[in-house]
């Protein structure tokens, strides 16, 4: 009987230490998840850092571009004076660029904040939020093409902008604030932007971007779809 008992306690204290292993195994790969969810954060954190610092470099070479040694500092680039008039229809009046010689001749930029309360405060590019740069970046863009469109002095068919998985890296917040800036960049200038891109998703947040501007048309097409119906046909 004793025996019996003591084989009983002996199996019944092997259950315990097996499940005390389980649940330190558990611990450890909750503590490896929590590691590897940490790690990725902070992966995800200096790339969303590495692409907004991209973002205001991108718009101040676009800005300076071809343009900063054939003037003189008695006159403003005609690629910067339109930069600054997009910029100002998309923003809806809210911004409007600001660029300045410094002393060493080299243009500095910035923005003025039109909106009410703000008094005009002058706000450094970084300062901007990161949907309001992609809008200046996409104005000075457009304004660029238009300005070398222009230079031949003869009309030129309008060629579309192409973006290929420019907004890959983004959050969907922000990437809802950069498609927001091309639609209504689409809207005020009549340009045609195609985006391409091999993720679904991005379709659905285009579709949510235009949702909030009827006036603007945007039509997504599923390549993969087509060529099924064109097989089909």
């Amino acid at each position: 009987i004793e025996a019996k008992e003591a084989a009983e306690q002996r199996d019944n204290l092997n259950e315990a230490i097996g499940a005390l292993k389980d649940k330190v195994a558990r611990a450890k790969r909750e503590r490896w998840l929590e590691s590897a969810l940490a790690k990725a954060q902070r992966a995800r954190d200096e790339l969303e850092a590495h692409r907004s610092a991209r973002l205001e470099q991108a718009a101040a070479e676009f800005l300076v571009a071809d343009v900063e040694g054939e003037h003189e500092a008695v006159t403003k680039p005609a690629a910067l004076e339109r930069a600054k008039d997009w910029f100002a229809r998309v923003t809806h009046g809210d911004f409007e660029l600001t660029f300045e010689r410094d002393g060493s001749g080299a243009w500095r930029f910035g923005a003025e904040d039109r909106r009410a309360g703000a008094d005009g405060r002058r706000l450094r590019l970084e300062e901007l939020s990161t949907g309001t740069r992609a809008q200046l970046l996409i104005s000075a863009r457009l304004a660029y093409a238009i300005t070398l469109e222009e230079a031949g002095g003869e009309p030129v068919e309008r060629l579309p902008f192409v973006l290929d998985e420019a907004l890959t890296t983004s959050d969907p917040a922000r990437f809802l604030q950069v498609a927001g800036a091309v639609l209504d960049i689409v809207k005020a200038s009549g340009r045609q932007f195609v985006y391409l891109s091999a993720r679904p998703e991005d379709a659905e947040l285009w579709r949510r971007a235009a949702a909030s501007r009827p006036g603007v048309p945007l039509q997504v097409i599923d390549l993969a779809e087509a060529a099924a119906m064109a097989a089909a046909d």
